[in-house]
Parts: structure tokens; C-alpha cells; sequence
């Protein structure tokens, strides 16, 4: 999966708009604070949300029970190849992944960034991605993120090669 972000992220490095940003897109966001997470089967007393809206169903389940983290990234699933997309989980203190939208067993990979400050996740209600809404992704990628904003969960890819991709 770190193969499919470093790929798009050569690829937004065409563009020389970003130049003086910390990040050239996403992509190299994911590459320098990205981990990799296990699946596992939603925890006992969580309840799925709705299909197509894991970004809002993932911030309000972190917000609901204590000791899960949002986290914005990308995942596969046993459909198209296991072709990664972008999506929103919530993991334990232990990395392990709780995934309030797609039925258990659905996700076989999960490439994400564990965000800390809770004021970075999205509106429980009027949800939208960090990496996918331009009002939250812009600054982020111009300005990048204070310390302590990413917590330190999850495994780093040997092939994700930390500021390799930041601008």
C-alpha cells in the first residue's frame, strides 16, 4: 500500500504550485506520518454507521469511546483487486484498527495517519476528510501540522521513507 501512495505522490510532484509548501499533496502528508494498521472486527458495543460516510462515522465513534483515535488514510478491500481508497477508521491505544463503516472482515489493509488533536477531526455531523475536503486539506499541506498533532501508533512501512516526499 506505501508502493500505491509513494507512486501518487511522484506523480502530484509534477506540479510546481506547492513548491513552498510543507507537503506537495496528500499523498506525501500520508507518506511522512502515515502507519500501517491491522484489521480487526469492530469492538464489542460500537455499532456500524452508514456506508459512504466513514470519515463522520469514524470522528464520532472516536469522540464516543474513550481510547480510540480518528484516523485518515487509505484502505483495501477484497473488491477490484484490492485497489487502496481513501478512508476514515479509528484505532485502539494498541493500533489496532475499529472500523465503524464496512462490515467486519472488509478492509484487509489499512495505510493511515493516527491524528491526536482532537481538533483536527472532522465534524461528527458535517463530516468530510481531512485529506479530501480542500478546507481542511489547504492549510494542512501549506502549513503542515504543530507537533504532537500525529500520535505515534501503528507500524511504519520500510517502504514510506519518512520527508523523502515533503516539499
Amino acid at each position: 500500500m506505501a508502493c500505491y501512495v509513494r507512486t501518487n505522490a511522484e506523480l502530484a510532484e509534477w506540479s510546481g504550485e506547492t513548491l513552498n509548501w510543507a507537503f506537495g499533496s496528500a499523498y506525501h502528508f500520508v507518506l511522512e506520518h502515515g502507519r500501517l494498521f491491522a484489521p480487526r472486527d469492530l469492538p464489542y458495543g460500537i455499532d456500524h454507521g452508514d456506508e459512504g460516510f466513514c470519515y463522520t462515522n469514524a470522528s464520532d465513534v472516536a469522540l464516543r469511546h474513550r481510547g480510540l483515535l480518528y484516523v485518515e488514510g487509505f484502505a483495501t478491500v477484497d473488491v477490484g483487486g484490492g485497489l487502496p481508497i481513501a478512508h476514515g477508521w479509528c484505532v485502539n491505544p494498541d493500533g489496532a484498527v475499529a472500523d465503524p463503516t464496512w462490515p467486519d472482515g472488509t478492509g484487509l489493509a489499512f495505510f493511515g495517519v493516527p491524528i491526536a488533536d482532537r481538533g483536527l477531526w472532522p465534524h461528527p455531523v458535517h463530516g468530510g476528510g481531512i485529506l479530501q475536503e480542500p478546507r481542511y486539506l489547504l492549510p494542512l499541506l501549506r502549513q503542515g501540522l504543530t507537533g504532537g498533532a500525529v500520535a505515534e501508533l501503528g507500524r511504519v512501512p520500510a517502504a514510506a521513507g519518512g520527508r523523502s516526499g515533503a516539499r
